[in-house]
Parts: structure tokens; C-alpha cells; sequence
């Protein structure tokens, strides 16, 4: 490399680390915009997406086909602590169950996601995200190929709705010793469009890990009904946890509630799983959920990995309603995932190890 190039680079450090001391000498704090002028300017770029397809016979005479679950993102990332993320919803292109061009295109649904996110922003033990994104109160796992079709999921989640959330990290949560990272959230209830109305309902959330294999997850969610007097409340609470080979993974989550719009009978749901990896390509998954005075559903999966990206996923699922009805769902998806990012594999590797959950 050029001499000239590196003594520029190395007088530019000089420059910088005189610029921090002097800060820190004349200034008890500094504004945000101050702070990210002292830091290096090292910015990269993230796209990832997938592409679904599946074909599925619903209650044991009606089919269906199409794109499931499919999007694109794109995030930039400054110092690893600054990151704005758009994710756009590939399957609002196409009518639902079918692949003809949806004629009700609206570019406030195919903008899935939106958001700005500050993590740990020069040390500081905590994050703040801001934006159209999905707010989490349960546990969420998605094992299951076609997992959206749990019955309580609307009780673990709501998506596609504008809200802010404050995070205090593992760095100031350990020292307080009760749980590992908790999150406060105030959001609006109006979903899958980019305007920001109301805000009002809330969600508070926590993590605790009980021990290496095992994590314990609690949630709480406040979310006001439009033309009701009566909030929706949620309490949640799961545990998640693996073998130390990691081959068997489990999960159990119990939700109270005080009005579900799709179970009007009902307050209390809970749902657990078991996925056991047969090879390290081949999974096989077996979920139950239940929900009073509603319903009872079991669930079988088998997910096979051809390659890291291309994936193939059969599903089927029985439900026994309160009424007597007996509905089947039998579905078959194929997944392809992309993932390219502007920064080294191993250093791609390093941030994923440090943000993924056991599950």
C-alpha cells in the first residue's frame, strides 16, 4: 500500500484521538450528533430476503397456492450501533392464493417494515427503536413450516404497526440480577399502513436466562380496541429450552387474556412444541395448542435443508373446535434465502452469535 496513503490514515487517527480527548476535557456530555462526528465513520450495508412458495388444502377440499411469507430487506448500519432497516412484503405483489398481480396494491402493506434502531450507542446500556415493525410480548418461536397459522399467535404479537421502544440491555440488567434484558414499547393498534395515529397501547417485555439451555420469557401487552370501551390485555409467559447437543429443542407458553376478537369465549391459551434435528439437515417438529371454550389443535412438520439457502418444509395440522368441527390444513412450502452483506463473513458471523437467541 502507498506510504503517503498510510502515514494520511495514521495522522487522520492522531487527528480523531486528540479531537476525543479534547471533547472529553472541555464538554460533561455531548449531543448525539457531536458523539458520531468523534467516532470513525465505518458504515455497511445488509440485504437479505426469501422467497416462499407453497401449496396447501385447507380443510380437506378447499386449495390454495402462492407466496407465503416472502420479503426483501435492506438495512445500513453505522458503527454497528445505527441501523435503518426497510423490509417490503413480496407476497401484497400477488392476489392471496394465487400468483396474479394484486389490482388492491398498496404501497403502505408492501412496506412491511421501517425503522430506525440506536443500539448501545457509544457504550450506553440500552437501545431504541423507532418505527413500522413487529411488536413481540411472547416468546414467538417459529419452528413450524407454516407457523403463522397458530391460533394464538395474535396473542404473542402484533404486526405491522408504528411504535417506540426502549431496550435496557444485558450490560445494566445483570447487575440488577431479576432479568437478563427487558423492553418497553408504546405503540398504535392501526395496522398495515405508514401513518401514525393514536399511540396509547403499550407492551412490556423481559427475558431471563435460568440456566445455559434454558430461557424464560414475559410479556405483557395493553392494546386499545377501535369503537370498543375495553382494552385488550395479554400476559404472557414461555420457556424455551434445548438439550446441550442442541439436537432437541422445546418450548411452552401460557396466555391470559381478556378478549380475542377470533376466540370471544375464551381467556387462556397455551401452546408448547418439541423440534428434534433426525440429521443435520433434517428436522422434525410436533406442536399442540389450546384455547378454552375454543379449540384444540396439534401440528406435525418435517423440515428438510437441501443447502444453506433452499429449504423444504410439509406441514400438517388438525383442529377440534368446541362445536365438534374437525378442520385439517396440509400445506408444502419451499423456501429460498439470500443474505449478502458488505461486511466479512467472519465479522457477519461474530454480530449474529452475539444478538441470536438459543431458539
Amino acid at each position: 500500500m502507498n506510504s503517503a496513503f498510510l502515514k494520511a490514515i495514521k495522522f487522520s487517527k492522531c487527528l480523531v484521538a486528540l479531537a476525543y480527548l479534547l471533547n472529553n476535557v472541555a464538554y460533561a456530555y455531548s449531543s448525539i450528533e457531536e458523539e458520531i462526528a468523534s467516532l470513525e465513520s465505518t458504515v455497511s450495508g445488509h440485504v437479505d430476503g426469501r422467497l416462499s412458495t407453497y401449496g396447501a388444502i385447507v380443510e380437506g377440499n378447499s386449495s390454495a397456492y402462492g407466496l407465503r411469507e416472502s420479503y426483501i430487506s435492506a438495512s445500513v448500519e453505522l458503527q454497528e450501533q445505527i441501523r435503518a432497516v426497510i423490509n417490503l412484503n413480496l407476497t401484497h405483489i400477488f392476489e392471496n392464493e394465487s400468483l396474479e398481480l394484486n389490482v388492491e396494491f398498496n404501497i403502505q402493506q408492501f412496506i412491511e417494515e421501517a425503522y430506525i434502531e440506536i443500539r448501545e450507542f457509544n457504550g450506553k446500556p440500552f437501545a431504541i427503536v423507532l418505527g413500522k415493525r413487529p411488536i413481540k410480548f411472547g416468546a414467538n418461536v417459529e419452528q413450524m413450516p407454516f407457523y403463522e397459522r397458530n391460533p394464538l399467535l395474535s396473542n404473542m404479537m402484533i404486526d405491522n404497526v408504528f411504535g417506540f421502544t426502549f431496550e435496557v440491555t444485558e450490560k445494566i440488567m445483570d447487575v440488577i440480577g431479576l432479568l437478563n434484558q427487558i423492553e418497553f414499547t408504546v405503540y398504535e393498534s392501526k395496522q398495515n399502513d405508514l401513518k401514525i395515529n393514536e399511540f396509547g397501547s403499550f407492551a412490556v417485555r423481559g427475558t431471563k436466562m435460568l440456566s445455559k439451555n434454558f430461557l424464560l420469557t414475559l410479556g405483557y401487552s395493553n392494546q386499545i380496541n377501535e369503537g370498543s370501551e375495553n382494552n385488550q390485555n395479554r400476559l404472557n409467559i414461555g420457556v424455551v429450552g434445548s438439550t446441550k447437543d442442541g439436537k432437541i429443542l422445546g418450548w411452552v407458553e401460557g396466555v391470559i387474556f381478556n378478549y380475542d376478537p377470533n376466540n370471544p369465549d375464551s381467556n387462556v391459551g397455551l401452546t408448547g412444541g418439541i423440534t428434534a434435528l433426525m440429521t443435520p439437515t433434517l428436522s422434525f417438529i410436533l406442536e399442540s395448542t389450546f384455547i378454552n371454550n375454543s379449540l384444540f389443535q396439534i401440528g406435525i412438520g418435517v423440515k428438510k435443508d437441501f443447502t444453506p439457502q433452499l429449504s423444504l418444509g410439509v406441514e400438517t395440522r388438525m383442529t377440534y373446535r368446541a362445536n365438534a368441527d374437525f378442520e385439517f390444513f396440509n400445506g408444502l412450502v419451499l423456501t429460498h434465502t439470500f443474505d449478502y452483506s458488505t461486511q466479512s463473513t467472519a465479522e457477519t458471523l461474530l454480530l449474529e452469535d452475539e444478538d441470536d437467541e438459543i431458539y
